[in-house]
């Protein structure tokens, strides 16, 4: 592979999209486990006490969907928001940072004004992959941001495919 040179600036927008991505695919599981519960649980609890004064049914089976429906709202919105929010409030300079990649066959490097890293592939926790971006992951919670449009359409390709091949099925994902 030749090497390859990508330019991302890291927006508000750019923040924002990665959050909501990474509390719907590495928060999923314990969201999912989080509704199993409240599933299994309010209801029994609503049941019980609409049963007892005389209550209908419908009115429990509705704030069990109004349940679901907040901590769904909650998990894929409201949390990444606000934790961008709160991030960028206490780390300006992180806003606008211009993020300068450049990918080798086996490893990549990137600089900007704060750091200058160096890693394996092989190293990378995990890569998702959306349409608009690629999310290098160095560890659980923290990931290089790649804007897919910053990425000339002629190494693009070349880029996902080493990556895919690197990585592996196993921490290799596609949105």
């Amino acid at each position: 592979m030749k090497k390859i040179n990508v330019k991302t600036s890291y927006t508000r927008e750019n923040y924002l999209i990665f959050n909501r991505v990474h509390y719907h695919f590495l928060l999923g599981k314990k969201a999912f486990f989080f509704l199993l519960f409240i599933i299994l649980t309010i209801p029994l609890i609503l049941l019980t006490m609409f049963s007892s004064i005389g209550r209908s049914y419908p009115i429990a089976f509705f704030f069990i969907l109004l349940d679901i429906f907040i901590i769904l709202e909650l998990f894929t919105n409201l949390l990444p928001d606000i934790e961008v929010k709160r991030v960028l409030k206490n780390n300006k300079e992180i806003e606008n940072l211009l993020n300068s990649y450049t990918f080798y066959n086996d490893h990549f490097t990137v600089k900007n004004e704060m750091l200058k890293d160096s890693l394996l592939y092989k190293e990378l926790y995990q890569v998702i992959e959306t349409s608009s971006f690629l999310y290098l992951y160095i560890n659980k919670n923290s990931a290089y941001l790649v804007n897919k449009k910053d990425i000339k359409e002629s190494d693009k390709e070349e880029l996902i495919s080493i990556l895919r091949e690197i990585i592996g099925k196993k921490h290799y994902f596609r949105r």
